[in-house]
């Protein structure tokens, strides 16, 4: 008996010591241990959070013997379109783009033209539209196949080899997109795909689209990326805009928001195919943006077209009512478009009715050509280019307000937003206050109307636009200083302010539309401001990464998709850490880490010991007591 008490005491004695040795374990070690767990766990959650994929699986039922290698193809059913005998057969489709490499193995061109004599269609000097057309019509069997591989392909050229912007992209403007559109509208075409775009309406332009459409043309055009509303010609009601979505059903990170968003279509990391000049990879390769998701609708249009043996508004209607909503109709419109088997077709209609619009589509805002700058003339790139079109006319009425001060935040008053004319900007002065709580109502309404809301300190202001808001209440911070776990930089112009979004009990890091925090210099000694360069910290690397950024007067304006610390740094001062640097840096700092727990662990043994000592003490002088009573 007296053994076996010994034989538990000394284990109790390994057990507490070992208890007091966890803290001093090497943290990566003991990570590295209990990560198959973790893993494990965040999978689950992941699998928690694909809400939309699961929506979609309940309204509609996918054959599994119809299934393809490519997501997007599976997200839109057309497995089971091909199944029934529609691969868009019979169906010319207009694809107006920057040429098209008709030479391709995988795939077949009807035709082509070009609006310039000096450069023929079948030179592309960009990849953009060959991964387009391969879209829409790739081969079937081939490694990237086609949405309607039968359907007739027709390529326009519509950039010019010769036009390249600042930024060395490849750009057209409006006279030559109208062109096209009139190229095809002489081959009889039923769709016309469009994936450029400009922030202004033309009246030439928007001509040829009203006319396309009298002869019952499908006019598909992508929404844009990155921008504050959706791009023309996708913004005209004879036009149907097409954002794009990830595999997840998600928007892309540059989603447009606006109620002129017709539909939803994959458009991120899409496989396809390319040129053999590509500087990236040949036959195939991977793009993202609206470009992508448009020619998913062509390619859909044509498939209904056959199948219905229709074509115009008729199948504008059928790919409404059974479009699959995803969520919010500024974002995705009707939802993702999909094919649905006939069998199905009864079960959609009645769970997705479409609402007629109770007034009439109002005509395009007429901007007049003296209002417009140089830049609004200038040439625009195709919108997959995931630049973000800085030209335009602007928002619609600017109203300015204080934040009523709550206490421990400040808020916006309720009679404030429904002021803001649709399409304007509410710029709310937050005089040292924050947070500044928005409510479920007001997010709504900014959401909807597309009011963009503009946070305003002293010589500083931050912009955000309307999509990069959640449904439900906001807490928005923004105040001058970094947050614990930032470093410090060198060269340091102006005080570095923290933005951040919190929505739905989570923060996140980075959004779909580009926001600017502007900082005023007037007060500053800045000779030069364009010398100065914008960072950004970058959460998950631990590091200070530059941003873009424009000078505008006696301001310096900071692009970002990113919620964080922020500021402008004259760049001779920043040190540049090289990768030998950093590893002394990391070697030396765990040399003190291994230090401290050095030390650490003798003296957390030595209290252990002397505990556990005061802990026997006390069983033997009870054990003592109780042997003398008995």
């Amino acid at each position: 008996m007296k053994k076996n008490y010994r034989l538990k005491v000394l284990m109790l004695n390994i057990l507490f010591v070992l208890f007091l040795m966890l803290p001093t374990i090497h943290s990566n070690a003991f990570f590295t241990a209990i990560s198959p767990f973790l893993n494990e766990q965040i999978t689950v959650k992941a699998e928690e959070d694909e809400v939309a994929e699961d929506f979609i699986s309940e309204q509609i039922v996918t054959d599994e013997s119809t299934m393809q290698s490519q997501w997007n193809h599976n997200a839109m059913n057309i497995g089971q379109a091909w199944a029934d005998g529609c691969t868009g057969a019979g169906i010319t489709i207009a694809v107006l783009d920057t040429g098209f490499f008709h030479d391709h193995p995988d795939l077949t061109m009807a035709g082509g033209d070009s609006v310039f004599s000096d450069d023929p269609w079948s030179n592309d000097h960009s990849g953009h539209g060959t991964h387009i057309a391969g879209i829409i019509g790739a081969h079937a069997g081939t490694t990237y196949e086609g949405i309607a591989p039968d359907a007739n392909l027709y390529g326009i050229k519509i950039y010019h080899e010769g036009d390249i912007d600042d930024e060395g992209g490849v750009s057209t403007n409006t006279d030559s997109v109208t062109k096209g559109i009139r190229d095809a509208m002489e081959i009889d075409s039923d769709i016309i795909v469009i994936s450029s775009g400009l922030t202004y309406h033309d009246e030439e332009l928007y001509q040829a689209i009203r006319e396309a459409h009298a002869q019952g043309i499908m006019i598909i055009a992508a929404s844009g990326n990155g921008n504050d509303t959706v791009n023309y010609p996708a913004n005209y009601s004879e036009v149907v805009a097409v954002t794009a979505v990830d595999e997840r059903l998600q928007p892309a990170l540059d989603i447009i928001y606006g109620q002129e968003n017709e539909f939803a279509a994959p458009g991120v990391n899409i496989g396809g195919l390319s040129i053999p000049e590509s500087t990236y990879s040949y036959p195939y390769i991977f793009m993202s943006g609206s470009s992508q998701a448009a020619p998913h609708a062509a390619g859909l249009a044509a498939i209904l077209m056959q199948k219905y043996n229709a074509r115009g508004e008729e199948i504008r209607k059928i790919m409404q009512q059974q479009a699959a909503s995803i969520g919010d109709p500024g974002l995705f419109g009707y939802g993702l478009l999909r094919y649905v088997p006939d069998e199905q077709i009864a079960n959609v209609e009645a769970e997705d009715p479409i609402e007629e619009p109770e007034e009439p589509i109002e005509e395009p805002e007429i901007i007049e050509e003296e209002n417009l700058t140089d830049e609004d003339f200038a040439v625009r790139k195709p919108t997959s280019s995931r630049t973000a079109d800085d030209g335009g006319n602007g928002s619609l009425a600017y109203h300015q307000t204080e934040a009523i001060d709550q206490g421990d935040g400040a808020s916006i008053n309720e009679v404030i937003i429904p002021l803001v004319e649709s399409g304007g900007t509410l710029e709310v002065w937050l005089d040292g206050l924050s947070p500044l709580y928005v409510s479920e109502k007001q997010i709504s309404e900014i959401r909807e109307r597309n009011i963009t809301l503009v946070l305003a300190r002293e010589n500083v202001t931050w912009t955000i636009p309307p999509g990069n808001f959640l449904p439900g209440e906001a807490i928005l911070r923004f105040y001058e200083g970094i947050p614990t776990g930032v470093e410090r930089q060198t060269g340091e112009v102006t005080d570095i302010y923290t933005t951040s979004i919190f929505q739905k009990d989570v923060k996140r890091n980075s959004y779909p539309s580009w926001m600017e925090v502007r900082f005023d210099l007037s007060q500053t000694n800045v000779e030069d401001p364009a010398s100065l360069k914008a960072y950004y910290w970058n959460k998950q690397d631990k590091e200070w990464l530059p941003s873009k950024s424009t000078v505008d007067g006696e301001s310096v304006v900071l692009r970002t998709r990113h919620t964080s610390a922020l500021g402008f740094f004259d760049p001779e001062e920043v040190p540049e850490e090289t990768p030998e640097e950093s590893k002394e840096v990391t070697s030396e700092e765990e040399n003190k880490t291994n230090k401290k727990s050095f030390f650490s662990l003798p003296i957390k043994i030595i209290i252990g010991l002397f505990v556990f000592s005061v802990f026997l003490i006390g069983l033997r002088v009870y054990f003592r007591k109780t042997n003398k009573r008995k």
